[in-house]
């Protein structure tokens, strides 16, 4: 019987997110052996309803049930820790939570304890406008004294584009108009810049990794990681 401590994933939100998710588990892995690695458990559910969709009242689709279905089946399957890489679902955190018998890693939590750790006291965000717009990011991060700088109208529009009639759509990013928006959230302040969807993690796959960022996603891979006990790089 292997006894090694197992990760849960809810995917689906979207796949290549999933799938770069499990690149990321074992990139920052500080192991020599398979056999050092977790046991990963990933339940694929790319049908559950658009959060944002659902949270700016566009859609009365709710991802919640969704959500929960995966969690229980991952928890039932013997998952010691779930992880849900989709920064917009941290909208139903504390629902989740409760309602899980494992914990729960937040990625929220993950991000802000990285930029606690780099000491810095002011950061941008690129993410979906139901994360923008319930204060996901800028919740957690004003807990940490950390001020949020948010993109303003186009560039929102900007980053909606990015993550949905590009990444979602299977098409690469058009670089021009992410490093615009990001230079624009550095121009206004911002030290860092949060990767604060997991459709723009993707962007770090590429040789060419934009410079000033935190990326969620990382940022989760490597809380999970910690909390079942691998050394990380």
């Amino acid at each position: 019987m292997n006894t090694k401590k197992t990760l849960g994933v809810i995917g689906g939100m979207g796949p290549l997110a999933t799938a770069y998710l499990a690149q990321l588990l074992a990139l920052c892995a500080d192991v020599s052996t398979d056999q050092e690695h977790i046991n990963l458990l990933i339940h694929e559910y790319p049908s559950t309803p658009d959060r944002t969709a659902y949270i700016t009242g566009k859609s009365p689709d709710s991802p919640l049930p969704y959500i929960l279905k995966a969690g229980r089946q991952l928890c039932d399957l013997g998952a010691d820790l779930i992880a849900i890489p989709c920064v917009t679902s941290h909208f139903f955190y504390d629902e989740i939570s409760s309602s899980l018998s494992v914990p729960v890693q937040s990625m929220l939590d993950a991000v802000t304890d990285e930029l606690k750790r780099s000491h810095v006291s002011s950061a941008g965000i690129m993410a979906t406008t139901g994360t923008v717009t319930t204060g996901l990011f800028q919740k957690s991060l004003a807990k940490a004294g950390i001020n949020a700088v948010l993109c303003d109208e186009d560039d929102q529009s900007k980053v909606m584009s990015i993550i949905y009639d590009e990444v979602k759509a299977g098409k690469p990013i058009t670089r021009s108009v992410f490093d615009l928006v990001c230079e624009h959230l550095l121009g206004r302040g911002a030290e860092k810049i949060i990767l604060g969807c997991t459709e723009l993690s993707v962007i770090n796959m590429s040789p060419d990794r934009p410079a000033d960022t935190v990326d969620a996603l990382e940022c989760l891979a490597r809380a999970c990681l910690y909390r079942l006990g691998v050394k990380l790089k």
